[in-house]
């Protein structure tokens, strides 16, 4: 089990729809949550469950596991090294996942948005099984 901010579907199709680009055709998409701790919510987020959170997006990263974007959030804190979301995953590499956290290589991603534009996902504060 794990808290997540679960992301709405129109903010997935967002994120893919801005992002694609970046994501090999052959590798899984995913996109799916903000991890926010393993386990079931911790007693400061208990009553943040269920609650709406929006998500800015910052940055890309690249591992030969994983492609992730790096958020931040000012409501409610991840125990991530780097708070991020994955986005996809290499289908012919073994491992998972949790690669993403150990992504070094992010870029920003101004340049490939619009002047002053802000990519922003939102998504609802869930305990979810991580299977």
């Amino acid at each position: 089990m794990q808290s997540a901010i679960v992301l709405t579907d129109k903010s997935k199709k967002n994120l893919k729809s801005k992002l694609e680009n970046f994501i090999p055709n052959d590798w899984i998409e995913l996109s799916k949550e903000h991890v926010i701790n393993e386990g079931p919510a911790l007693d400061e987020h208990k009553a943040h469950l269920g609650k709406k959170f929006t998500l800015i997006v910052k940055e890309i990263g690249f591992c030969t596991q994983t492609i992730a974007v790096k958020v931040s959030c000012d409501e409610i804190k991840s125990k991530d090294r780097i708070p991020h979301i994955t986005l996809a995953k290499n289908p012919y590499v073994k491992g998972n996942t949790r690669a993403s956290n150990d992504i070094i290589d992010w870029i920003s991603l101004k340049p490939f948005l619009g002047k002053n534009e802000i990519l922003t996902v939102e998504g609802i504060l869930q305990e979810i099984n991580n299977v």
